[in-house]
């Protein structure tokens, strides 16, 4: 598989806009990064996209193949079959997103195991899935409709080996309350300082990072302790805290698009519309401060599913310049993820993860959801139903001038 991808402009988190750039991709992985005019790949196929803007491919840090907003406790409870269906959807609609890695961060039935195994082989379209199989909970704490509950240090430490066998490559632990488990308050501490240090300790001996589900209050502190290499929403951290996390190498994952999607929502409980609405009024400050403390950001979509622009138009708005949000969509996820070795950045030798905008991400978020195409590790993936007429051409361009060709990215 070699091919060249004509870009009007390329973005890169690091080296910044790219004007009229020729991306060369073979065997998945990119081979050259050139203006156009000093392009000398004559014969190579290349897809014209020399009026779109590319990007390296979005990581999601946070979302869930199963679960989407409104009554999570009937979504996780609902048929091994029905939730086979909504985990191909949402890998679909994942990756026609733009987004070509996710951390999944907990599922009923290890589904994110099991969907990630079927795209793997080809049977579905879907992101590359960093699984974490399902959160570890205690006895009535926050998702233990859908979690491994846990309760003890013995437990903890056996819940940690049971993931590792089923195929997790993160921990994730509740541990506070969280906005949309009935009676679970999102201040409060989960587990003992014991329990989670235990956690932090059994998973660094497998090789695994630890992420906390982690609105705020004491559980935080115990986080930083522990050795956790990432929090997730994080809307009620403290100046202090923020200071410690930044100090401490962490990464705050930003999910405020799930919390505007069930605060708006009729159909959500009434409970959890009202702790989202609460948290929904401190995040953007929030991350304000953290911006201002030098807290490492990425996002997460948290089952509102391919919502890349959301993200973007939060970190905007708390005052991120648009360079900054576009590192956050990419290259902090993946070093969050330890995967910046392959991706977040268009450069020779990583992997060929790219999105095709129509339009200038550094002028507006709403350029995130004006997805005209996809590469995963140099496959294409065609929007199924572009936001616009207009479509990454099939034309191929040579040294010679432009013909009409059949598409040959990904073949």
């Amino acid at each position: 598989m070699h091919f060249a991808l004509h870009a009007g402009t390329v973005i890169d988190p690091v080296a910044g806009a790219l004007p009229d750039h020729i991306i060369e991709v073979q065997d998945g992985t990119i081979t050259a990064v050139s203006p156009a005019a000093d392009w000398s790949g004559s014969g190579v196929p290349v897809h014209d996209a020399s009026t779109l803007v590319v990007v390296p491919g979005f990581v999601d840090c946070h979302d869930h193949l199963t679960i989407s907003g409104g009554d999570e406790v009937e979504q996780a409870l609902r048929p091994f079959a029905r939730q086979a269906v909504t985990a191909t959807v949402v890998a679909r609609t994942i990756i026609e997103a733009g987004i070509t890695t996710v951390r999944t961060l907990g599922d009923a039935d290890a589904m994110d195991i099991k969907a990630k195994r079927a795209i793997d082989e080809g049977k579905i379209p879907g992101p590359r899935i960093i699984p974490a199989v399902a959160p570890i909970t205690r006895t009535g704490g926050h998702a233990h409709f859908m979690g491994t509950v846990a309760d003890g240090e013995d437990a903890v430490r056996r819940a940690v080996r049971q993931h590792l066998a089923t195929g997790a490559r993160w921990i994730k632990v509740m541990a506070s309350g969280g906005n949309s488990t009935p009676g679970s308050d999102p201040m409060v501490q989960e587990f003992t300082d014991a329990e989670l240090l235990a956690v932090g300790d059994e998973a660094a001996r497998a090789g695994l990072d630890v992420t906390g589900h982690l609105h705020g209050g004491p559980a935080v502190d115990t986080a930083i302790k522990a050795g956790f290499r990432s929090i997730e929403h994080g809307a009620f951290l403290t100046t202090e805290q923020l200071d410690q996390i930044a100090e401490a190498g962490m990464w705050l994952v930003s999910t405020v698009g799930i919390g505007r999607a069930v605060a708006d929502d009729p159909t959500a409980p009434e409970f959890y519309r009202v702790k989202a609405q609460r948290a929904l009024a401190r995040r953007i400050q929030m991350l304000r401060e953290a911006r201002a403390r030098g807290v490492k950001v990425a996002i997460g979509c948290d089952g509102n599913h391919g919502k890349v622009a959301v993200e973007a138009d939060a970190l905007l708005e708390a005052g991120f310049a648009p360079l900054e949000v576009l590192r956050s969509l990419t290259l902090e996820g993946a070093r969050l993820c330890r995967t910046d070795d392959v991706q977040g950045t268009v450069e020779v030798g990583k992997h060929a993860d790219l999105v095709v905008l129509g339009s200038d991400p550094l002028a507006s978020a709403s350029s995130y959801s004006d997805v005209r195409a996809v590469y995963r590790y140099g496959q294409l993936y065609p929007v199924s139903q572009p936001r616009s007429s207009e479509r990454l051409s099939d034309q191929h361009l040579t040294r010679e001038p432009v013909v009409n060709g059949p598409a040959t990215a990904g073949a």
